[in-house]
């Protein structure tokens, strides 16, 4: 797994099920600091016990851990764009055909997939959907 892996696949997995740090760190049997830590990339190696944890959670697949790791960057991506990620997303439909009305109709949690899976540069995309 790569560096910045971790923090993706943990905010991702608790996007996806809903979760707050809380629960989450409840679930892994550690401190809410750790679980806000690790999605900072702030906390980058976890004991093997707490991997075991992880991985007893999100499952040991490696497609279902790139989902996870992708709704991640999604939601990350969003945080970084702030207001600008309406043209984030005016971008991604002139450029990739991904339209905002599909967008939309997903749940958040594809939908956030879906923003991180896109192999652009987020602002080269943003620059386009300016330009739209």
């Amino acid at each position: 797994m790569r560096e910045d892996d971790l923090k993706f696949l943990i905010l991702g997995y608790r996007v996806h099920s809903g979760k707050t740090q809380r629960e989450l760190a409840d679930e892994l049997g550690v401190p809410p600091d750790i679980v806000i830590a690790m999605e900072n990339g702030t906390y980058r190696h976890p004991t093997r016990k707490l991997m075991e944890k992880i991985e007893d959670l999100i499952g040991e697949y490696e497609v279902q851990k790139r989902h996870f790791i992708n709704i991640g960057r999604g939601y990350r991506l969003r945080e970084m764009l702030g207001t600008e990620f309406k043209y984030f997303i005016q971008g991604l439909d002139r450029m990739k055909y991904v339209s905002r009305d599909e967008l939309e109709g997903m749940d958040e949690p594809e939908r956030y997939g879906t923003l991180g899976a896109v192999e652009m540069d987020a602002f080269e995309v943003l620059r386009a959907g300016k330009m739209s």
